[in-house]
Parts: C-alpha cells; sequence; structure tokens
C-alpha cells in the first residue's frame, strides 16, 4: 500500500475485504453482498446518506452500517 500511497497523482489508498452469502430466517433466505473497510482510510464513506444511525468507527471494530442500493429494485 506504501509504494502506491506515496505516488503523487494518488490521492487515497484504503483497503477493502469484498464478501458474499445467504441469510436464511425460517422459509425465507436472502443474498447479501459486503465489503469491510477502514473507516478512517475510505474516502467513499463521504457519499453516504445516512437515513438512521450513523457512519462507522474506527474506535467501534465490531460495528455494522446496513443499506441498500438506491434506487430500490
Amino acid at each position: 500500500m506504501r509504494a502506491i500511497q506515496d505516488r503523487p497523482e494518488v490521492k487515497s489508498v484504503a483497503p477493502r475485504l469484498s464478501f458474499n452469502g445467504l441469510i436464511s430466517h425460517g422459509d425465507s433466505t436472502l443474498s447479501f453482498i459486503g465489503e469491510g473497510i477502514d473507516p478512517d482510510l475510505d474516502p467513499s464513506t463521504r457519499y453516504l446518506i445516512i437515513v438512521e444511525g450513523a457512519l462507522l468507527s474506527a474506535n467501534d471494530p465490531k460495528g455494522i452500517l446496513l443499506g441498500a442500493a438506491w434506487p430500490p429494485i
């Protein structure tokens, strides 16, 4: 990461972990996609519209933010 972030044309570098899975409850199953981020480094959090709750914080390593695609499918 340091080799990339030290280049003058690079504005930011942030690690991400992408994952997906299924959540089931009784006869209902939903698929999901997720991304683990470092909230202090990831610039994409500046563009989120939070309807309820708060942004992620590095002080809460088990924090979670649920969202949905917009516009709704």
